[in-house]
C-alpha cells in the first residue's frame, strides 16, 4: 500500500477514504480540573501551543477536532501517525519532569487505519470509532494501535510494539487484536525503540567465545590464554547489543550468529593475541585484529580486545542492508575486513582514528579497487581531516576527495553513497541547493541508506528546513537503531532551529550518556540550556567542556559543523560566547 496515497470514493452520495486516525485524551482531566480548573486549562494550552500542535503538522497531521481534553487527528500516512504518537508521548514525559506529579498533563492515545467517511471538515464512521476504544484502553503516556496499523509498520518502530492479542471493545462487534507501546514492564526511554530488557536481550544477535589456542610451547601459558577467552566473554555478557551463548550448541541451546576465536603467543614478557570475528552460517571472517601488549598489562589488552569485537559486531549487526552491499563491493573477505576496520576506527571521531581509518580504506582499496564504498569512506576521512586541521600528509584533502568521487561516478555513476559524499562536498562549499539535490538522489538511489537519510537531513538543517531534517533523522534512526548517538546529533540541531529546547536536551542528554566527551553534543546542550532560560546551567556545561578541551573555541566549532556559511551560524555563535565559550 501506498502510505502517501488516499483512497476516495463516492458510495450512495456519501464520501469515504482510507485513513490513519488518532484519537487522544487527558489521563484523569476530571479530577485535575476538579482540584485546578484555571491551571490545568492553562498547562494544557501551553502543550499544545508550544509543542503538540507543532508536531502533529511536522508529521503531516490535521486537527479534525477537539473534544476538550482530546484530540480527533488525520494522517495520510500510517508510519507518521504512529511515529508522532510515540515523539508526542515521549516528550510530555520530558516537558512533565519537572511537574509535580499530581498536576502533570498525561495522554492515552490510539491509532487506527481505516474507512473514514467525510462529513465537511469532520470525520466520522467505523475507523474514526475504533481509533477511540483503542485510545480508552491504552496505558497513561501509551500508545494502542490495531494489528492494521501494526502491519504497515516497518522495521524498529514496528518492532516496539507487543501484541495484546483479541480484545473486546466497546461497541465494536467481535474482538480486535492490539498491540500497545511501550511493552508491559517496559522502562520508558527517550527513544521510540525502547523496549522492556528480557525482550530485547531475546532478540539481539548471538555469539559465542570459542577458547583461545596458546601457540606457545610452554603450558604454564595455557593460563593466559584461558583467562582472555573468559575475560573477554564476561565482558561480551555485559554488551546491550549481543547475547552471549555457549560455544557448542546442544540441546536447549541454540546455534550463534557469530563465533570469536583467537590464538596467544608470548616470547618473554611480550604477548601476542590474533582474533577473528567469524560469521558462523557463511564461516566467512567479518574481522580479524592483531594485539599486542606486556604480560603485566594483559587486562588493558583484553579490554582493548572486546571493545574491538564489540566494535566490529555492531557496524555488522545495525548498518542493515548497508553491510550486503558492502560485502558485495568487496569481492574479497581481506578487503572487507579492512574496509570494517577503517569503519570501526572512523567512529572513534579522533585524529588518530581517522589516521587509522585512512589506511584502513587504503588498504581495502589496494586489494580490491572497485570497492565503491571504501572509496567515499576514504573521502569522508580526508575531507574531515582537512577541515580538523588533522592532516599531516600534504595533501588537499578536499581535491582528493574530489578526486576519489570522481573516480566512482566514473565507473558507477549511481552509487547512493558517493551523491551522499559529494552532497557534503557541496555544504563544505556553501553551495547548499546542490547539496540538497545530491542528498535527495542519494536517498531515491538507496531509500534504505540510513547514512543517506542522515546527510540529507544535515542538508535541510543547513537550509533552515528542521521539520524536514527531523523527518529525515528519524528515518535514519528506524533504519539503523544501532547508531541512535551519531543520527540524533542533527536532531538537536534540529529542534535548536525549532527552539523546540526540552526535545533538544533530551535529545542531547541521550547522546553524552553514550558518549560523555562528544563535543558537539554538549555543544548543542549547552545550547538547549540557554535557549530554556537556565544560564547559569549552560555556562557550566561550557566550563566543564573546557576543562577538557582548552583550547576549544567557537572559530574551532565552526570547523567541527562542517558548513561554517549556514545562516544560523552567526547567531549560534553569538549565543555559544555569551555562556563562555571563548571566540
Amino acid at each position: 500500500m501506498n502510505q502517501a496515497a488516499t483512497l476516495c470514493a463516492m458510495v450512495g452520495g456519501t464520501q469515504r477514504r482510507l485513513a490513519a486516525v488518532v484519537s487522544t485524551d487527558v489521563v484523569g482531566y476530571s479530577r485535575l480540573t476538579g482540584v485546578d480548573e484555571v491551571g490545568t486549562l492553562s498547562a494544557l494550552r501551553a502543550h499544545r501551543a508550544e509543542f503538540i500542535d507543532a508536531k502533529i503538522a511536522e508529521y503531516g497531521g490535521r486537527i479534525v477536532k477537539t473534544t476538550g481534553d482530546g484530540l480527533l487527528l488525520e494522517y495520510p500516512s500510517v508510519v507518521d501517525a504512529t511515529t508522532c504518537a510515540i515523539d508526542i508521548q515521549e516528550g510530555m514525559t520530558v516537558r512533565n519532569a519537572d511537574v509535580a506529579e499530581d498536576k502533570r498533563i498525561i495522554f492515552r492515545i490510539g491509532v487506527n487505519l481505516g474507512d473514514i467517511v467525510i462529513d465537511g471538515d469532520d470525520i466520522l464512521g467505523n475507523g474514526v470509532n475504533l481509533a477511540a476504544r483503542l485510545e480508552a484502553i491504552a496505558a497513561p503516556s501509551g500508545v494502542c494501535i490495531s494489528d492494521m496499523v501494526r502491519q504497515n509498520l516497518r522495521g524498529a518502530i514496528g518492532d516496539s510494539f507487543e501484541d495484546m492479542g483479541g480484545q473486546t471493545l466497546k461497541n465494536i462487534d467481535g474482538k480486535v487484536r492490539v498491540w500497545r507501546w511501550p511493552s508491559e514492564g517496559q522502562a520508558r526511554t527517550s527513544s521510540s525503540r525502547g523496549e522492556s530488557a528480557s525482550n530485547a536481550k531475546g532478540r539481539l544477535s548471538t555469539i559465542a567465545v570459542l577458547p583461545f589456542e596458546t601457540l606457545s610451547p610452554d603450558s604454564d601459558h595455557h593460563f593466559y590464554s584461558k583467562g582472555l577467552t573468559d575475560g573477554v566473554a564476561t565482558t561480551i555478557a555485559k554488551l546491550d547489543t549481543l547475547r552471549l551463548v555457549p560455544a557448542v550448541a546442544n540441546e536447549g541451546h541454540e546455534t550463534p550468529n557469530y563465533h570469536v576465536k583467537g590464538n596467544v603467543r608470548i616470547s618473554g614478557a611480550r604477548i601476542r593475541c590474533n582474533v577473528q570475528v567469524i560469521e558462523v552460517a557463511s564461516g566467512q571472517p567479518l574481522w580479524a585484529e592483531k594485539f599486542d601488549g606486556n604480560i603485566a598489562e594483559i587486562f588493558e589488552l583484553e579490554d582493548q580486545l572486546t571493545d574491538q569485537i564489540g566494535a566490529a559486531l555492531e557496524v555488522e549487526i545495525t548498518e542493515g542492508p548497508q553491510v550486503r552491499l558492502w560485502r558485495r563491493e568487496a569481492a574479497n573477505s581481506v578487503a572487507y575486513s579492512h574496509f570494517l576496520t577503517g569503519r570501526i576506527a572512523y567512529k572513534e571521531y579522533s585524529r588518530s582514528g581517522h589516521a587509522r581509518a585512512r589506511v584502513s580504506n587504503e588498504a581495502a582499496l589496494a586489494l580490491s579497487p572497485n570497492f565503491y564504498s571504501a572509496a567515499v569512506s576514504l573521502a569522508r576521512v580526508h575531507i574531515e581531516e582537512a577541515l580538523f586541521g588533522w592532516s599531516t600528509e600534504g595533501k588537499n584533502g578536499f581535491e582528493e576527495a574530489r578526486r576519489l568521487i570522481d573516480g566512482v561516478f566514473a565507473i558507477n555513476p549511481d552509487h547512493a553513497l558517493a551523491h551522499m559524499q559529494l552532497a557534503q562536498i557541496l555544504m563544505i562549499e556553501g553551495d547548499f541547493s546542490a547539496a540538497r539535490l545530491e542528498g535527495e538522489l542519494a536517498v531515491a538511489l538507496d531509500p534504505n541508506s540510513a547514512d543517506a537519510h542522515h546527510a540529507l537531513a544535515h542538508v535541510l538543517v543547513c537550509l533552515e528546513m528542521p521539520e524536514e531534517a527531523l523527518r529525515s533523522a528519524r528515518r535514519a534512526i528506524e533504519l539503523n537503531p544501532g547508531r541512535p548517538g551519531f543520527y540524533h546529533v542533527v536532531m538537536a540541531e534540529a529542534f535548536i532551529a525549532l527552539k523546540q529546547y526540552p526535545e533538544a536536551l533530551a535529545v542531547t542528554d541521550k547522546i553524552i550518556a553514550e558518549r560523555p566527551a562528544w563535543v558537539m553534543a554538549r555543544i548543542w546542550k549547552a545550547l538547549a540550556l540557554e535557549g530554556l532560560g537556565k544560564e547559569e546551567e549552560a555556562k557550566s556545561e561550557i566550563f566543564n567542556l573546557l576543562q577538557t578541551r582548552s583550547g576549544f573555541t567557537a572559530q574551532r566549532w565552526q570547523k567541527f559543523i562542517f558548513f561554517p556559511d549556514r545562516p544560523d551560524v552567526p547567531d549560534l555563535i553569538k549565543r555559544l560566547v555569551s555562556i563562555g565559550l571563548p571566540p
